[in-house]
């Protein structure tokens, strides 16, 4: 292997933007070449997608950099470098590194109603804000995709913050993440909280 071969700060050379070295990134979505690709830390996700996947296949409207819990980056985002400290500005991480691009047909709401299915349908159900919290969150995207909401603002803000303090483990703690992004990028989706009952 040629880390064996050049050594440790040969490898971390290799890294973009002060970040050091290379991964295994996994490209999937509108993309022209989907695939795994070994890419410098430091990268941006346009350039990943660029310079490694082909290019975006046709016009994107979100990207998820790094698996569930990493958080729906919008197209703004997309210039900035996929590292923990550069991502923190979108409430983001760079998770698993693998990179889900969605066309901008795919709606944002879908988007975070399957990305919280999978969080209700992993939980161990071992503890009450992620049983409960996760299955409440995927409901309230399906009443959102009606124009209906049961829960005011304050209220999911409420059961976030309860997710994020309490759970027990990971999955509970950092499922909130998507949701968030999607109430700061997508605002317009969450109207009908303006109009719950309280």
């Amino acid at each position: 292997p040629a880390i064996l071969k050049n050594g440790g700060e040969w490898w971390a050379a290799l890294g973009a933007r002060g970040a050091s070295g290379t991964r295994l990134w996994s490209i999937s979505g509108a993309v022209a070449k989907p695939g795994c690709y070994e890419a410098p830390n430091g990268i941006t996700t346009r350039e990943l997608v660029d310079e490694y996947a082909g290019g975006f296949d046709g016009a994107v409207g979100a990207v998820v950099p790094g698996g569930a819990a990493s958080g729906i980056l919008p197209p703004e985002a997309f210039d900035t470098p996929l590292t923990r400290d550069a991502l923190r500005e979108y409430q983001a991480g760079v998770g698993s590194a693998a990179v889900q691009v969605f066309p901008k047909s795919y709606s944002p709401l879908r988007l975070l109603a399957e990305t919280m299915r999978f969080f209700a349908e992993e939980s161990c159900q071992k503890c009450t804000p992620c049983r409960i919290g996760n299955r409440a969150l995927h409901h309230l995207c399906e009443e959102l995709a009606h124009g209906e909401a049961a829960m005011t603002r304050e209220k999911v803000d409420e059961w976030l913050l309860a997710m994020e303090k309490t759970s027990i483990c990971g999955l509970g703690q950092a499922s909130p993440i998507p949701v968030r992004n999607a109430m700061r990028w997508w605002p317009e989706l969450f109207t009908p909280l303006e109009h719950a009952p309280h």
